[in-house]
């Protein structure tokens, strides 16, 4: 987790995203600690919205827990997958120096 929290944490400040940085045509950001990151989150965001279902005294639904574990991540990295074309258009009508990857 660590090697994730210094450069993500440089992203989010915008210390990755100045002029210089991106004349290079890259992020120094590795993809795969912030795929796994999101799906981490998502995964207990689901848990815990599942748990209330689960926890209801009247017909709990252990299933509903199961359900919402896994569909929550799949919620944050399928809009991606979707929208990456149209991101991909747009970054190149703009001109944008950034790479695909």
């Amino acid at each position: 987790m660590q090697e994730l929290r210094e450069p993500l944490d440089d992203l989010l400040r915008g210390r990755l995203t100045r002029e210089e940085h991106l004349a290079q045509g890259h992020i120094d950001v590795p993809p795969l600690p912030l795929v796994q990151g999101s799906l981490l989150i998502g995964a207990i965001n689901g848990a815990l919205m599942g748990l209330f279902a689960a926890l209801r005294a009247e017909t709990p639904s252990v299933l509903h827990l199961f359900a919402t574990t896994f569909k929550v991540p799949l919620l944050f990295l399928l809009p991606l997958v979707v929208t990456y074309p149209s991101l991909y258009v747009v970054s190149a009508l703009f001109e944008s120096k950034l790479k695909p990857r």
